[in-house]
């Protein structure tokens, strides 16, 4: 029987020896006749096994060792006892594969070996990063084999897994293969918060590596302290990590301004219950006008003031307080008001404002409607001394209004404010029926305590002193004067002042005697009229006088 032998080129020689031949499949051991022929004719011919193996990187293990010359040619010839297809692959060296040449047995010539189709071979393509240049693909596999891709070059605008595929031109007898390409998602780098620091201080460095794991380098390089304000710190990863770039903020604060004025600052008095409006008029209550709270106004550290009115807290009442320098402030309107100015002198001329709020600070008690809230101004007519508990000095301002204006501040103590509370006396409504009245009582930090009564400054017990303290006036009605009786215990000199119901001085002055003190009334408008006697301690009598 004629044995039918077909000559197929395998693979060209680019080394000095053959290795072994190994499979592209797996499969049971098969046994191969082989030819070699160096030119013509046939001049050896073996049988040898190959083995089954696992994977197609591996060669195949044979019982004999080919070593032919550059230009060899090999030929395969399928024995009778074989399958019908069987895959074969052929290396070019002892350590370099030919990986990808597909070759079977073609079951319609069981004598033949015959190429089938080639696998165009390509280097692994590595991960590549999100929004990163990619390298082009290449227009030839590593075995020769020519094509074109779909989609033509790699896109990396997203991440994830996507399908790219060669298709070989024609003639090449190559199959069209598909590659995945893995285009990973671009990593925000993570870090903790970086500051807030204060001006000067010294800085954190700047981290080398994000809580994810990545490294890179800042711009600038570190933190700077020595300016205020917010600057932003650029962190540039370094490559092949797939992070983007990001920046971080870092706020340096201007080294915060305190508030001079004590956090247990505190002003008792008494007022008429609800204005003295409802119930009955003279009912007494305690009013207390205290810091509760701190608070940050343009890097400013203030205090929250608040009025309790009657054992009733005025959460409406807070107003932002500000000390510094021998000067009040209070924040109203998106700006800073000056309310006090304890450096003025005699003679000066004083700007000030009070607040929207000061209804729930009156003297009197809460105005129940809206009032002029300035600016106003006031002459300083004189200076003298007072003195606190402990015996520390105060500078107390005699004070008059420098225009017809609702508000007056009438004396003003350093660090505790006008003697008629803290936005000094606004439009009145009093009582005639009533023999008591209010006023201030003490003022209270963990500095020093000013009391302008005797008796303690929260007991409503001590409420009777202020019966005490009312001015004997006679005649009461009256026509052309005012005569009062001075108080045996009053400290001479003492200030004198006239209210009109209004709240308007009608007569002012200083008296050294303790004899009576006659006021002339003719030019006064017939009506009422308050008395007020302050002596040297700071001391408040008052009086009420009708004029006919």
């Amino acid at each position: 029987m004629k044995k039918t032998i077909c000559f197929i080129l395998l693979a060209l020689i680019s080394t000095a020896t053959h290795s072994h031949p190994y499979f592209g499949e797996n499969r049971a051991p098969f046994e191969y006749l082989t030819s070699y022929l160096y030119g013509n004719p046939l001049i050896n011919k073996d049988t040898f096994i190959f083995n089954t193996f696992s994977t197609d990187e591996n060669v195949v293990n044979t019982n004999f060792n080919q070593n032919r010359k550059d230009g060899s040619k090999t030929h395969i010839t399928k024995l009778p006892t074989e399958a019908q297809k069987a895959k074969v692959l052929v290396d070019d060296s002892a350590a370099n594969y030919i990986r990808g040449d597909k070759r079977y047995f073609d079951h319609n010539d069981p004598n033949c070996l015959k190429i089938i189709s080639v696998i165009p071979v390509f280097p692994i393509f590595s991960p590549i990063c999100q929004n990163t240049l990619a390298a082009k693909l290449p227009s030839v596999s590593n075995n020769g084999i020519s094509g074109t891709w779909s989609p033509a070059q790699i896109n990396t605008n997203q991440g994830g897994l996507f399908i790219y595929t060669f298709m070989p031109f024609g003639g090449q007898n190559a199959d069209t293969i598909t590659i995945p390409i893995l285009i990973v998602a671009q990593i925000n780098p993570i870090f903790s918060q970086i500051g807030p620091y204060n001006l000067n201080q010294h800085p954190d460095l700047l981290p080398s590596h994000s809580l994810d794991g990545i490294s890179g380098t800042w711009f600038p390089p570190s933190v700077n302290t020595s300016s205020s304000g917010t600057t932003s710190y650029i962190f540039t990863p370094d490559a092949s990590q797939c992070a983007a770039t990001v920046g971080i903020d870092v706020q340096v604060n201007a080294l915060i301004d305190t508030t001079e004025m004590p956090a247990t600052a505190a002003w008792y008095s008494t007022t008429w219950i609800e204005g003295g409006l409802n119930g009955e008029y003279c009912d007494l209550g305690i009013n207390i006008i205290q810091v509760m709270r701190d608070t940050l106004i343009e890097n400013k550290l203030c205090r929250i003031i608040g009025v309790t009115d009657a054992g009733k807290y005025l959460k409406e009442s807070e107003i932002p307080f500000y000390a510094k320098n021998n000067r009040i402030y209070f924040h109203e309107d998106n700006e800073w008001k000056l309310l006090y100015n304890f450096d003025a002198k005699v003679g000066d001329t004083i700007t000030y404002s009070i607040s929207n709020k000061a209804i729930y600070y009156a003297k009197y008690g809460i105005i129940p409607f809206p009032i002029q809230t300035g600016p106003f101004s006031l002459f300083v007519t004189a200076i003298d001394t007072v003195y606190t508990t402990s015996g520390k000095a105060l500078k107390r301002f005699q004070t008059e209004n420098a225009e017809f204006r609702d508000n007056s501040m009438q004396n003003i103590i350093e660090k505790v404010g006008s003697v008629d509370k803290l936005f000094g006396s606004n439009i009145i409504i009093v009582p005639p029926e009533c023999n008591t009245f209010p006023q201030l009582r003490c003022y209270i930090d963990s500095n020093f305590s000013y009391k302008f009564v005797q008796g303690e400054c929260d007991n409503i017990d001590a409420l009777q002193e202020e019966k005490k303290m009312m001015l004997s006036i006679a005649p009461n009605p009256g026509v052309n004067q005012i005569n009062i009786n001075i108080p045996n215990n009053m400290d001479l000199p003492l200030r004198y002042e006239v209210l009109s119901v209004r709240n308007h001085r009608v007569a002012t002055g200083t008296y050294s005697s303790a004899q009576t003190l006659t006021i002339e009334a003719d030019d006064l408008l017939s009506g009422m009229y308050i008395v007020r006697l302050m002596d040297m301690q700071g001391r408040l009598w008052i009086g009420k006088w009708v004029k006919l």
